[in-house]
């Protein structure tokens, strides 16, 4: 298996091209190694569940606390590449991703106690990916747990 992080579309084609030209030299099927990609998300009914969303994240990650709700989601998506938006957006978003040639994705959630999102992801992401893609989709969760 082998694993990357989100990058823009032209640079995640020039990884898979390098991984099928090594994987070649080392005498390797290309597509016998697992594609996974690994990128945040941030999902909301509306835009208003994201603002609130990005507030949990100031608490979270100290290099955004202090900032308005908008700068940390515009600093999210410009920064950090992260899938964010309704669950219609990331699922638009992650189906890019995935039609570049992905096998397996990883959604990593900071917020270990936000079940309203995970259910989000669960219920209104995952199956409408699963049945676009045939992809795996995992959601692992990193981040500080609250005292």
């Amino acid at each position: 298996e082998w694993y990357t992080i989100s990058a823009p579309t032209g640079e995640l084609q020039e990884r898979l091209r390098r991984l099928d030209d090594l994987a070649l030299e080392a005498g390797r099927r290309p597509h016998a190694l697992i594609r996974t990609i690994m990128n945040g998300v941030l999902v909301g009914r509306d835009a208003s569940e994201l603002r609130q969303r990005a507030l949990r994240m100031a608490d979270l990650v100290p290099s955004l606390a202090s900032q308005a709700p908008e700068a940390i989601l515009d600093r999210l998506a410009r920064e950090w590449g992260w899938w964010m938006g309704t669950p219609q957006q990331v699922v638009e978003q992650v189906g890019a991703v995935v039609g570049v040639g992905f096998d397996r994705l990883l959604f990593q959630v900071y917020d270990l106690y936000d079940l309203a999102a995970l259910n989000l992801l669960a219920e209104e992401v995952v199956p409408d990916l699963l049945a676009a893609s045939g992809s795996q989709v995992v959601v692992p969760l990193t981040g500080t747990p609250r005292a």
